[in-house]
């Protein structure tokens, strides 16, 4: 595993020591987008919004969501299962088509049954996931429960904060 990956299991970790020492305010000036998904499936009471829809939900709702959270991607969920994923592209195709985003499903716009990462996916094969498949945003699932989500702004950030040893 790259230390990529050994600093985020390292941060899954540590979750439960933060848990009990953070408001969600304080959580969403901090921490980035997966951080915060990771928190939001844990603890829900931590987020001022869950990060996951219904597929009946309005588009409208769903991306006044996402904006107030500050995130780029939504996952969809049937029950406790992964259903799909609905992205701020996703969104704005729903909105240059003209439809009403306050009467369209999520449904009719999200990527359904979206391909994922375990949590031991390297940073650098999830980034060759992405870029080979053309989306920006990948669920982390584990035993079918969704741990999170990775974007490519996530792997860059990390990439530039800690480069590579040469």
């Amino acid at each position: 595993m790259d230390d990529l990956a050994d600093r985020f299991l390292e941060l899954i970790h540590g979750l439960e020591e933060v848990r009990d020492a953070i408001t969600p305010e304080h959580a969403h000036a901090t921490f980035d987008e997966t951080t915060l998904q990771v928190f939001w499936k844990k603890w829900p009471s931590l987020s001022m919004w869950s990060g996951s829809l219904w597929s009946e939900s309005p588009v409208a709702a769903a991306a006044a969501g996402m904006v107030e959270a500050n995130v780029g991607s939504a996952v969809v969920m049937q029950g406790s299962f992964l259903a799909g994923i609905l992205t701020e592209r996703d969104v704005l195709k729903a909105a240059a088509s003209g439809a009403d985003l306050s009467a369209t499903k999520v449904s009719e716009w999200m990527t359904p049954d979206p391909q994922s990462a375990d949590p031991d996916t390297s940073a650098v094969e999830a980034a060759q996931i992405m870029l080979l498949n053309g989306f920006r945003h990948l669920p982390v699932v584990q035993d079918r429960t969704v741990c999170g989500v990775v974007s490519l702004r996530d792997l860059f950030s990390a990439r530039i904060r800690r480069p590579q040893a040469r």
